[in-house]
């Protein structure tokens, strides 16, 4: 558990129709109501993150409401996608075909997963790509990579380099991941220039029992999978400031 002894943050805890937004605003406010609350913590409840008064403020919530609050406080107008540093775009991490590219750049190489990266949560699916199927996409950047089916699938919480914990999202929740592997990608991306000190890390298991790097994101707007933890109020915290003092575009593959 990370130490929260003697600090003091805030904040703004998205809310739609007067109820908190989801499972994560529910697992924060509970958090901030029980043992910790006392230290000096404090929250509001709001419908948007853009008010006057939150400018010391932290904002969980979806990812609209987060950049209600960047543009309102920092003037920042787009949350840059993580997904996968160029850096640890190798084979070790990978093991399978992987770009991102502009759209006219994609390759003709048929049945693929794809990806709008030109900004969060935005287009994504399987496709044949070709001449004729790139005209029903918009311009902008993209993910591609070769279709694997992952036999299981975890989401990886790390907090100032450190594993916080380790959830199953989905398929077989007996085929576990190879912790070294993830204990390699979270170092190799901590040496990166503005790498965040929250962020979480997707891991897949391949039917070889090979452990993959799917896509990393910055602790903003994350799906927590049952981990509730009072390190979670740092990860909000440092997730956040990535956005404010790194925020990085996100880079292009070689053709």
């Amino acid at each position: 558990m990370y130490n929260t002894e003697g600090e003091h943050m805030k904040y703004v805890i998205q809310t739609i129709n007067g109820n908190l937004r989801g499972i994560e605003e529910i697992q924060l406010k509970n958090i901030l109501d029980g043992r910790v609350r006392f230290m000096g913590y404090e929250y509001k409840l709001s419908e948007r993150a853009d008010i006057d008064g939150l400018d010391n403020y932290i904002p969980v919530g979806n990812i609209g409401f987060i950049g209600q609050h960047l543009k309102k406080y920092y003037n920042i107008d787009k949350q840059n996608p993580i997904e996968i540093p160029k850096a640890l775009r190798k084979e070790e991490y990978l093991g399978r075909y992987y770009r991102i590219l502009r759209k006219q750049d994609l390759p003709d190489r048929g049945f693929s997963f794809i990806k709008n990266v030109s900004e969060l949560k935005s287009f994504c699916g399987l496709m044949a790509i070709n001449r004729d199927t790139l005209k029903s996409i918009e311009d902008g950047i993209y993910q591609v990579a070769e279709y694997t089916e992952f036999v299981s699938e975890y989401r990886v919480f790390v907090l100032d380099g450190e594993i916080e914990a380790i959830q199953h999202y989905r398929e077989d929740v007996k085929v576990f991941p190879d912790v070294a592997t993830i204990e390699n990608i979270i170092s190799d991306y901590m040496k990166l220039d503005g790498s965040s000190r929250a962020f979480t890390v997707d891991i897949g298991i391949d039917k070889g029992g090979r452990t993959r790097l799917i896509e990393m994101h910055t602790f903003t707007s994350c799906g927590t999978y049952g981990y509730e933890d009072e390190s979670l109020l740092h990860m909000y915290k440092y997730g956040y400031e990535y956005w404010v003092h790194s925020n990085k575009e996100i880079e292009l593959d070689e053709l």
